[in-house]
C-alpha cells in the first residue's frame, strides 16, 4: 500500500510541479530567473526525497552479517549502498528498542529514513538498524545475533 501511495504522490508531485514551473517560467520572463530559483531548489529537494523513498520501498534492503571478527551493516537500493563495519570484540548487547536515537520525524521508518528498532552497543555508543522491521521480526533477529555473538565469544575463550 505504501508503494502505491508513493508512486501516486510522486506522479502528482511531478505533474503539479511542472504546471507550477510553467507558470513560474512565464513570470520569470518578466522578473528574471532569480525569482524562481527558490522554487526550483525546494521542488528539486522534495523530488529527490520522494524518489529515494520510492526506490527504498521498491528495492531497498538492509543486510547484517556477523562473523567472528566483525559485523557488517549494509543499506542498499538496487545494489548500490554503503557498509558500516563494527569490530566484534566491541559489540555489546543486542536488543529491540532502547538507546536514544535522533529522529527526523515520527513515522519516517516507513520511508527507510528512521533509526531502526534493533539496537546494539558498540563501545560507549548505541547504534540502531532495522527501520522497517516489526517488533516480532526484530526479536527473532536479536535472538539470533546475540546467540551467534555469544557463540563466537565462547569459542574464543576455549
Amino acid at each position: 500500500m505504501t508503494r502505491i501511495i508513493l508512486v501516486m504522490f510522486l506522479l502528482m508531485w511531478i505533474l503539479i510541479g511542472s504546471f507550477a514551473l510553467d507558470d513560474f517560467s512565464k513570470h520569470a520572463e518578466m522578473e528574471g530567473i532569480g525569482s524562481i530559483l527558490p522554487f526550483l531548489f525546494g521542488w528539486g529537494v522534495g523530488t529527490l526525497f520522494v524518489l529515494v523513498a520510492a526506490a527504498w520501498n521498491i528495492a531497498g534492503m538492509e543486510r547484517v552479517i556477523l562473523d567472528k571478527s566483525e559485523m557488517k551493516h549494509r543499506r542498499e537500493i538496487f545494489g548500490l549502498g554503503f557498509d558500516k563495519e563494527y569490530a566484534a570484540q566491541h559489540l555489546g548487547k543486542f536488543r529491540v528498542g532502547g538507546g536514544s536515537a535522533l529522529r527526523l520525524a515520527p513515522g519516517m521508518e516507513v520511508w527507510g529514513m528512521g533509526p531502526g528498532v534493533v539496537s546494539f552497543d558498540y563501545g560507549v555508543k548505541t547504534y540502531r538498524f532495522g527501520s522497517t522491521l516489526e517488533d516480532s521480526e526484530a526479536e527473532q533477529i536479536v535472538t539470533t545475533l546475540q546467540a551467534q555473538l555469544n557463540s563466537f565469544r565462547t569459542t574464543q575463550l576455549k
